[in-house]
């Protein structure tokens, strides 16, 4: 009755791994407690019993588990008795001496944990036997055997829990709790993309052992300007810019369940200069960002250029942020006192602690600030200053303690001058419960002067001092309600107040972290540098104290083909976790926003569109794997496993994204390429078409046209066509725009590990289109114009010309080969004081040059060439860097006029750009671009189905 099992090389007579009595235990435990068997089900198969009786008796109660009915003993055994099993396990002694030999079911995930070890134990036995027999098949080829053996380590592995490919039900199944709980064709030669037109292009479709590439601008658009602030986890204040040069950050972002937490970017994004516009809210909070970046409102997300003035949008109503500093009393009110002689708040100020930001506040309102009671008995507090960046550097300060604040302008009149004078006013109701709490306990007597002159002034209000207000602060939180009078301005569902008998105080529950403000303006301020940053799993961040979004075409791609065709699709999602994926599928197949999905805004009609989104996704043979930083060989490993399981060819494999498979090295350049080759390999090891999401570089952005090219991709940048580039089997300086369409020819390239000039074939030459280009000049003369992502050779390594300044030093030939001596010699210095660093450069053929000048020099066209074993050669007698050919078969890449050109008569239009095809043409396919679900759809034309 127990499993068969071959030990052949064991050379005892050892039994297996088992453990026979928690198996028992196991089975005993489940027909004893109802709900035990889910707590084992997920990680306990029926073929880890090491008894055959055992399994059946679990797969009986696995069957019943799954119709939802009871596991106990009359219905496992009636279970049986039906399938003709029962005399099989041995009766009905067999389970009632089961149940007898067990007492609870409390120890049932140990016991179960302990089952599956030795089952695992067991198959690798098995698995090494047979891996040992492979070895002396000597008559079959070696690639074969280790496939062989590799596929043998996979049946255990596969066993092993592991958060690899998992089935698309499995994360619906999570999608489908949480809004629940929140709510309380014709054949083809290769395969469909579901895109006619695409299909037609690229010979009918997509061909297994392809490998596709599909790139994009990183956020098409969504940026901010670059002096937008965001606070950082330590407290400190940074601006977008110093946090894009820095590229590193903690920052606050806002969960699908409106709370706000800590979370890390995992790209920082330059995306040029842009049209911006400034957003004002009723609370005075400012942002400026492009026309298409979206903001959270009560709808789900909307791009700015959707919104307009009376729409609400969230902003924190707390942030929950402080330092650890620590600096004297006397220090902090020095601070506080020379406020109006500074132009800004002190950086320390905001990375002190809790209690301290709360004294230092006290310390602000004592000297600029005001209470009064209005004539509808409302009290107000306010503060004033004429700089305009500390008054909205107070608004956030109070922010951190829970206090919104209003910022308004107003004018003030000083010896006949009109000035400017910024107010806050704090009448809120839980702010100014929250001022009493966290500001008022720092209060002394002495501390809190009268304030009857305040700047505000109405003949009709009757003026106090903050201290009087403090005095009062019993009173104010016993008559919250009624004194705050329109609180909130609509916001009551942002918390729940309950009035609690002991102690007749009022107790406050926080439903959500954000707060619906009004936009008041929506005005143009030109065009600015901007910035984006892509934040993992909720993508948006707080910036200015307003949440705003950050950065699927191939998603519809992978939909279609696991939809239509019913083929396996593997998606290893480097950036997003595969409930996020789930949702963004769910929301385009139930045509529900996604923003009502992550907050269970579901509506009583909606539910039935849903579930059955639900069924149809749950039936599609999708996978995901959400594991970060998978190596090529862990996708080769889970691609293989999931062809074998699904005993079928695989219909696709996806890869989000290029960007964040990086490894270690210094050229990044080269590091793609060999990812690229890698992923041609896997495409045609398991004869899969493979899609590789890659973001574009921001060369995009700088030019007047902004529909991508194939240079966009590379990361090499271009040279102007007048560079000279030395043929090196005739000597002659030719023109490189003179080289356009050749190939075969041989230039002159480094070896980097000798520095020896070294002949080097070019593969391609080609132009890149009009671009920015910069003039770089060196202290021997030596000049050339190229993009600033054009890369030169420095004693550090490969440097873009937008990373390089004056007095730096890059590679320029000595001389070249057979053209005369060596210009300077360094070999008898080198000999003298035994040096084999100066040996080396004397035998070399490069001289480090100084960089004396950089400027702008307009838009030209550009041009490049492709040299595949150097990777650079010598233009303009200086060692440049060449564009290295992208190993992709396709390489598509998307663009959107509408994102650049809001009036544009192409708005709702996608176009497909095919930039490359290697075995047919190029061009473009026009389709239609829905927004709301991220969803792509063939245009409609006659005859088309």
């Amino acid at each position: 009755m127990a499993e068969a099992l071959s030990f052949q090389g064991d050379g005892s007579d050892r039994l297996p791994p088992q453990n026979i009595e928690a198996e028992e235990a196991v089975l005993g435990g489940i027909l004893l407690d109802p709900e035990a068997i889910g707590r084992v089900s997920d990680r306990l198969k029926p073929e880890a019993f090491y008894i055959s009786a055992h399994k059946e008796i679990y797969q009986a109660a696995l069957r019943l588990h799954q119709q939802g009915k009871p596991t106990d003993l009359l219905a496992v055994t009636s279970w049986l008795a039906d399938h003709d099993l029962l005399n099989k396990i041995g009766g009905r002694n067999k389970l009632a001496t089961l149940v007898d030999r067990t007492v609870s079911a409390v120890n049932i995930d140990a016991l179960a944990a302990l089952v599956v070890e030795k089952h695992l134990r067991r198959k690798l036995i098995k698995a090494g036997n047979e891996v040992v027999q492979l070895g002396y098949e000597t008559e079959t080829e070696l690639p074969l055997v280790l496939d062989k053996a590799e596929q043998k380590v996979f049946s255990v592995t596969q066993e092993k829990p592991q958060s690899g490919l998992v089935h698309i039900g499995d994360a619906l199944v999570n999608n489908f709790q949480d809004i629940e709980e929140r709510n309380q064709g014709i054949a083809l030669p290769g395969i469909s993309s579901g895109f006619y037109d695409l299909d037609g292009m690229v010979n009918g479709g997509f061909q297994r052992s392809d490998l596709i590439i599909i790139a994009g601008r990183p956020a098409m658009g969504k940026c901010v300007a670059f002096d937008t602030e965001i606070l950082q986890a330590d407290g400190s204040i940074a601006t977008i810019a110093e946090i894009y040069h820095h590229q590193s950050t903690k920052l606050l972002t806002l969960t699908p369940d409106y709370q706000l937490s800590i979370t890390q970017p995992s790209a920082y994004i330059d995306d040029g200069i842009k049209p911006v516009f400034r957003v004002t809210t009723r609370l005075g909070r400012t942002v400026e960002t492009t026309i298409t970046h979206p903001y959270l409102t009560v709808n789900g997300w909307c791009p700015l250029s959707e919104l307009k003035v009376g729409d609400k949008i969230a902003v924190p109503n707390q942030l929950n942020i402080f330092g650890q500093e620590n600096i004297p009393k006397f220090q902090l009110k020095l601070l506080a006192d020379v406020i109006d002689k500074t132009d800004a708040i002190s950086g320390i100020i905001f990375k002190l602690t809790r209690s301290q930001i709360g004294q230092f506040l006290a310390y602000l309102f004592t000297s600029h600030g005001w209470a009064k009671v209005l004539k509808n008995s409302q009290f107000q507090l306010g503060y004033s200053n004429l700089n305009e960046k500390i008054a909205r550097q107070v608004q956030h300060l109070l922010l951190r303690l829970g206090i919104l604040a209003t910022l308004q302008e107003k004018s003030l009149e000083i010896k006949d001058n009109q000035k400017s004078n910024w107010h806050l006013y704090i009448n809120h109701t839980d702010s100014l419960i929250n001022f009493v709490k966290e500001i008022g306990k720092f209060s002394q007597p002495e501390t809190f002067t009268n304030l009857e002159s305040a700047l505000v002034t109405k003949s009709n209000a009757e003026f106090i001092t903050v201290q009087n207000l403090l005095q009062k602060a019993d009173y104010l939180q016993e008559n919250a309600l009624a004194l705050a009078g329109n609180r909130n301005h609509g916001n009551s569902s942002i918390y729940e107040y309950s009035h609690q008998k002991s102690g007749n105080h009022i107790t406050r529950k926080a439903i959500n972290h954000i707060y619906w403000d009004e936009i008041i303006s929506i005005e143009p301020m030109g065009n600015k540098q901007v910035y984006d940053l892509t934040i993992p799993i909720t993508h948006n961040f707080i910036a200015n104290d307003i949440c705003v979004h950050n950065t699927s075409f191939s998603m519809n791609i992978a939909h279609y083909i696991a939809s239509s065709l019913r083929l396996p699709t593997a998606i290893f999602s480097l950036e997003m976790s595969r409930e996020q994926l789930a949702q963004r599928l769910l929301a385009s197949e139930a045509q529900i926003e996604s923003s009502y999905l992550r907050s269970g805004r579901i509506s009583q009609n909606q539910w039935e569109q849903l579930t059955h989104a639900i069924d149809i996704l749950s039936d599609m043979p999708i996978f995901i794997d959400d594991t970060p930083n998978i190596t090529i060989t862990e996708m080769r490993s889970q691609a293989r496993r999931l062809q074998a399981e699904q005993n079928t060819e695989l219909g696709l494999i996806l890869i989000d994204y290029l960007q964040l498979m990086e490894g270690a090295g210094d050229n990044r350049v080269q590091e793609l390429s060999r990812i690229t080759r890698s992923l041609k390999s896997l495409a045609r090891e398991l004869s899969v078409p493979v899609i590789a999401l890659s973001q574009l570089s921001r060369g995009v952005e700088s030019r007047t046209n902004k529909r991508p090219m194939l240079s966009d991709l590379r990361e090499s940048g271009c040279l102007t066509g007048n560079s000279l580039v030395t043929l090196a089997d005739t000597g002659l300086a030719v023109p490189i725009k003179d080289l356009v369409g050749k190939s075969g020819f041989a230039v002159w390239g480094l070896n980097e590990s000798t520095r020896k000039l070294e002949r080097a074939i070019v593969s391609n030459a080609f132009s890149t289109g009009v671009k920015p280009v910069f003039s770089l000049k060196t202290r021997l003369g030596r000049t050339i114009s190229a993009t600033g992502n054009h890369k030169f050779l420095t004693i550090n390594g490969w440097k873009r010309l937008d990373e390089l300044s004056i007095k730096q030093h890059i590679c320029l030939p000595r001389y070249l080969p057979g053209s005369g001596k060596k210009t300077m010699s360094y070999a008898a210095v080198g000999l003298l004081v035994k040096s084999s660093e100066l040996i080396t450069l004397a035998n070399s053929d490069v001289y480090w040059d100084e960089i004396v000048e950089i400027i702008s020099d307009g838009e030209q066209e550009v041009f490049d060439l492709t040299v595949p074993h150097f990777h650079n050669f010598v233009a303009n007698n200086i060692v440049v860097h060449n564009s290295i050919e992208q190993d992709a078969d396709l390489v598509i890449m998307l663009y959107r006029d509408d994102y650049y050109n809001p009036d544009s008569p192409d708005r709702g239009i996608a176009e497909v750009i095919i930039a490359k095809h290697r075995n047919g043409p190029t061009g473009t396919v026009k389709l239609l671009f829905d927004p709301q679900f991220t969803k792509f759809k063939n245009l409609a034309r006659s005859g088309n189905y």
